[in-house]
């Protein structure tokens, strides 16, 4: 795990954003602090309401009752549970 402020690029309804991510906090946070809106609901890690998909850099999900080994070697993840193992992550809510 890094111990430095990466940065986290997302993309969601055509759009592109770019913020810090902090060491040890979830993906959630990090876009919520930076006002960036993105879907969520229960951040538990039980809903699914919040899944992205990885499309650079490493994370780590803290908690998973939602997703299976597919979806997460699809490169599906649940932004409410998810933490930064690289510096850099991009991820995106669009298909």
């Amino acid at each position: 795990m890094h111990d430095k402020p990466g940065t986290v690029t997302v993309r969601i309804d055509g759009e592109e954003h770019r913020t810090e991510w902090s060491p040890g906090t979830v993906l959630l946070e990090a876009l919520k602090r930076a006002g960036i809106e993105v879907p969520h609901s229960c951040t538990e890690g039980s809903c699914g309401a919040c899944v992205c998909r990885i499309v650079r850099g490493g994370v780590e999900m803290k908690s998973n009752r939602v997703l299976d080994d597919t979806d997460i070697a699809e490169g599906y993840l649940l932004a409410c549970q998810a933490v930064a193992t690289s510096d850099d992550v991009a991820v995106t809510y669009d298909d």
